[in-house]
């Protein structure tokens, strides 16, 4: 395996233990570059690691023609390898409807459910988040104010979901689809600035990249020590609640001695239960020492 992206997407699968010989892998497969891509790196691999591979399409119920057109790559893409082809047909803007979250919200939580029950008990999915879809999270989530578990980007994996070209980056993805001759479709939608992340793609990444052409690796580089310190900290916060927290409440006392940065840590896993918001963490941090603070749903926090 001679291309940048195959180099990296084989480190990947070997630092991060993300398969096994024998494997079941349900893979997300929309018909773009990242998707194809990952496919062909896969369906490379899989007499070596005695994979079995599932082609997965998810149709959204939207874009009309476009969408269908999709379906029919994706279709004729997994015959071409052999594979076998599962689809499932949505309608993402009901299910918002219904569930009261956003297009794209609904969307991903139906997608990742097929993913899953086709994958099956023991097995894994696999998906085509790339070095630069990772940037773009992180960049929507420092412009919403994110702490540092918020700004480790999208792990290389979470239970049994993969990310294989979690640090290729798009440019990377597309070499290789033109050196080996991989046709792919393109969402319309991704041109537009309608969404953030479109924003994001396409007007705030470039001028980040003209401060330094290196950006997308930098922040990656950043996301790695981010997760490590992220896993420190947060065994340093059971810890901490695990002495602190009895059947009387928390110690209020013995909190008020920590250090700031684990001390609102350890409050927002004790509040978890009554309110995420920061703004009532930070109304009990106040009250330690004595008082009492409001919490939703008519609740109150109370420190003698």
């Amino acid at each position: 395996m001679s291309t940048p992206l195959e180099q990296k997407a084989l480190l990947a699968l070997r630092q991060y233990s993300l398969f096994t010989q024998g494997d079941r892998i349900a893979v997300g497969v929309s018909g773009g570059a990242d998707s194809v891509a990952l496919l062909r790196f896969l369906a490379v691999l899989r007499e070596e690691y005695r994979w079995e591979l599932i082609v997965c399409h998810i149709h959204h119920g939207l874009r009309g023609a476009e969408a269908d057109r999709d379906e029919q790559f994706v279709r004729e893409l997994a015959g071409q390898l052999g594979l076998p082809y599962a689809v499932r047909h949505i309608d993402a803007a009901a299910l918002a409807l219904e569930n009261h979250l956003s297009v794209e919200e609904a969307g991903r939580n139906a997608r990742y459910a097929f993913f899953a029950e086709t994958a099956g008990e023991g097995g894994r999915i696999a998906t085509a988040h790339t070095l630069s879809d990772n940037v773009e999270t992180m960049v929507m989530r420092l412009c919403r104010g994110s702490g540092l578990k918020g700004m480790c980007g999208i792990p290389p994996v979470r239970d049994n979901i993969i990310r294989p070209l979690i640090n290729c980056s798009r440019e990377q993805v597309e070499d290789f689809c033109q050196q080996n001759g991989l046709e792919f479709v393109t969402d319309s939608t991704n041109l537009e600035c309608d969404y953030g992340r479109n924003r994001v793609r396409n007007k705030i990444i470039p001028l980040l990249k003209d401060l330094n052409p290196e950006f997308e690796r930098a922040v990656g580089r950043f996301a790695d020590c981010a997760r490590a310190d992220e896993e420190l900290l947060e065994k340093l916060t059971a810890k901490a609640l695990e002495r602190l927290v009895s059947e009387k409440g928390l110690d209020a006392k013995g909190a008020a001695a920590l250090e700031k940065g684990l001390l609102f840590r350890v409050l927002k896993e004790y509040l978890r239960p009554f309110s995420p918001e920061f703004s009532h963490i930070c109304a009990v941090k106040d009250i330690l020492g004595g008082g009492s603070a409001n919490l939703p749903g008519g609740k109150k926090a109370v420190c003698d």
